[in-house]
């Protein structure tokens, strides 16, 4: 299974970095990030909207990139089938445990979520700041709950994938 889009495989990694044709003329992927309620774009149903669980506690993170822009790559080589159709892609990224913006459940806007590790401990209520394995990180665990609630209805949803 290929990980980069037909033009990386082609020309090299660097060959988008700039001018991703995912992105122009007219962009068939979009990327949003919520961290405030307000922030959250509004359903279209122009867009195939993909819901992207970032964990990483406002670190920098490789993992939550290579997510988005795998979205992007296979958005990419999307570009014959989407176009002249109006439908775009857009990869909306939550920062989980910052902000305790958890997505919607499977059934309406997303049937597929994508989701990062981070830093500190597996437990939230041993991220102390202070112990070495929290990592420097300090946080309120109250994220943890609803992100479960949305992993059971995930799973009891035989349309929707969570990798």
């Amino acid at each position: 299974m290929a990980y980069l889009c037909r033009n990386k495989i082609l020309n090299g990694k660097a060959f988008c970095v700039t001018d991703c044709p995912s992105m122009e003329p007219a962009p068939v992927f979009v990327y949003s990030r919520v961290e405030a309620p307000a922030s959250l774009p509004a359903r279209d149903d122009r867009f195939v909207d993909v819901a992207i669980l970032d964990m990483n506690h406002g670190w920098p993170n490789l993992g939550h990139d290579s997510l988005v822009h795998a979205v992007m790559d296979a958005t990419c080589d999307l570009i014959p089938a989407l176009q002249g159709t109006g439908i775009r892609v857009r990869a909306i990224s939550f920062d989980v445990r910052r902000t305790a913006l958890i997505p919607e459940p499977p059934g309406g806007r997303f049937a597929l979520y994508l989701g990062t590790g981070g830093p500190g401990h597996l437990d939230p209520r041993r991220n102390d700041g202070i112990a070495p394995s929290a990592q420097g990180v300090t946080e309120d665990p109250s994220w943890e709950p609803p992100l479960f609630r949305l992993f059971d209805a995930i799973q009891a949803d035989p349309a929707a994938a969570l990798l």
